[in-house]
């Protein structure tokens, strides 16, 4: 549940609720800007957090809390701090700028990256970013 939805909170308070008893549903809070928002996602019952951008108070915050913080990262200098603060998957926001070919890249200084791309990935493009060397993809749209 994006915090650009009205009482996201409460969202993810009654997804969380309703889900309680399914654990392959795995709740989580996107579009979290900082550790105050990231707070109240946790609180919420939020089970990881996702952020257009790294954010050093966020990801000590989720550290605290044991929750995985996947920050959006576009350069090496950023995936090098975002990894140095403990992010275990890096959201390489917006992919549509890049393209799957830019994983190995990426990857070439720092193999132990786990890159999740969001933005320009689809139904029928995920297999490309799949085979570039991603551990996960964000495919999501207005519906």
């Amino acid at each position: 549940m994006t915090f650009t939805v009205p009482q996201a909170a409460d969202v993810i308070a009654e997804l969380v609720a309703t889900f309680k008893d399914n654990p392959e549903v795995v709740v989580g809070a996107g579009t979290v800007l900082d550790a105050v928002t990231a707070r109240l996602a946790i609180m919420a019952g939020a089970q990881y957090v996702v952020s257009p951008t790294f954010d050093q108070e966020t990801a000590e915050l989720c550290n605290l809390y044991q929750i995985p913080y996947l920050p959006g990262c576009m350069t090496i200098s950023e995936m090098k701090d975002a990894l140095k603060a403990g992010a275990d998957i890096i959201k390489l926001f917006p992919g549509s700028a890049y393209g799957p070919n830019i994983i190995s890249a990426f990857k070439a200084p720092l193999p132990q990256l786990n890159i999740m791309p969001t933005g320009g990935v689809s139904l029928d493009n995920m297999q490309e970013w799949f085979a570039a060397g991603v551990v996960a993809v964000g495919v999501g749209g207005i519906c």
